[in-house]
């Protein structure tokens, strides 16, 4: 569910983490065509890719950028790992 708040009142990173929760909405078996899912798992690699970097800078070590931040997608866990 999306902050009930004025979006114009929110930050770009509280919008962006509000729409991150309609990930856990996706259900996983819908994305039989090959193409589809590749497009849907690039883009969720990309966005934790970003996400990560935006919350930890840039990588020191990878261990700990891709293992902090992970993605409730369809009731599993992603990271970057």
């Amino acid at each position: 569910m999306l902050s009930q708040t004025n979006s114009s009142s929110q930050t770009p990173q509280v919008r962006f983490a509000d729409a991150l929760v309609v990930l856990r909405e996706v259900n996983l078996e819908s994305l039989e065509d090959a193409d589809t899912a590749m497009c849907f798992w690039l883009n969720v690699y990309h966005t934790l890719l970003v996400h990560a970097t935006m919350l930890f800078g840039p990588p020191l070590t990878r261990w700990k950028l891709w293992s902090e931040l992970c993605y409730d997608i369809g009731g599993c866990p992603f990271s970057l790992l």
